[in-house]
């Protein structure tokens, strides 16, 4: 490995998040449906140093807030890398509390370069467990692939075959933490934990699945930014959209295409529409 690493941290859409209940411990138990943007993602430049030091840089540092992922990421394994201190440059190109787990996939892609840079033997239950204490959503960036979560996010399950998909993203600039979204009132639970289906032979099969799911916090999220329910209807009337809706716990909307013309299409209307937002093309994968 040479002395300087440089690594890209992707952004992550739920196609689908159902709200459970509660468990016991008062953590909100989840069902979703993820998978990440191609094109969206923060980058990481590593070097070894005297001392660790963490620099912020791009479009959304200074959004930034409080400890960074990072240093919590160095502190929980500080047992793996003993003495060996680190440079991190950050450039923040995923937009802040968009439901799009930036600080999530940089935590993730941390982590495993720990484990790479240090040859680190390490069974996957302590590895998900450790990251869990990161962020409920960092176990997911692991995996890097189509896949469905449950409980508050540290039950994995990897989809074997899917169609390609390009998404259409809307972020209105409203960062909006998880915590607001879950206090508020008006969250529509699911009864049951849908059935997964882990292939899809084609676009049809996989749309008529989706079309039985939903975002959960949709209702109490456009409570607080009603904006979100113009953004999902004007993508969602865009030639070729066939689902359309918020990701995640965030303000960021998408629509699901199977044609990358008809989401370029779709985008050029958008930011026409939306001039200040956000917005983006990108192959899921």
């Amino acid at each position: 490995m040479s002395n300087i690493y440089y690594i890209k941290c992707h952004a992550k859409i739920n196609l689908f998040l159902h709200v459970l209940g509660k468990t016991a411990q008062n953590y909100h138990s989840l069902d979703s449906m993820v998978m990440f943007v191609e094109d969206l993602y923060d980058e990481l430049t590593i070097e070894l140093a005297d001392e660790n030091q963490i620099l912020l840089k791009g479009k959304y540092q200074e959004n930034l807030s409080g400890i960074n992922i990072l240093d919590k990421v160095i502190t929980e394994f500080s047992d793996w890398i003993g003495n060996s201190k680190f440079k991190i440059t950050l450039v923040k190109n995923i937009p802040i509390a968009a439901g799009l787990g930036g600080g999530s996939s940089d935590a993730a892609e941390l982590i495993k370069f720990f484990i790479k840079k240090f040859k680190l033997q390490v069974s996957q239950n302590e590895m998900l467990n450790r990251c869990a204490k990161i962020g409920a959503d960092v176990p997911m960036f692991l995996y890097k692939k189509p896949l469905y979560f449950n409980g508050i996010g540290e039950m994995i399950s990897t989809i074997d075959k899917i169609p390609s998909l390009f998404a259409l993203l809307v972020y209105p600039n409203i960062a909006m933490s998880t915590a607001t979204i879950f206090n508020s009132n008006n969250i529509s639970f699911s009864r049951d934990t849908i059935k997964h289906q882990y292939s899809f032979k084609d676009h049809s099969e996989l749309f008529q699945f989706l079309r039985g799911t939903k975002n959960d916090l949709l209702a109490n999220t456009t409570e607080l930014a009603p904006e979100l329910s113009n953004i999902i209807a004007e993508i969602s009337s865009c030639k070729g959209c066939e689902i359309s809706r918020m990701s995640g716990t965030g303000t960021t909307c998408f629509g699901i295409f199977s044609d990358v013309n008809n989401a370029n299409l779709a985008l050029n209307t958008l930011q026409i529409k939306f001039p200040d937002y956000f917005t983006c093309v990108s192959k899921l994968f």
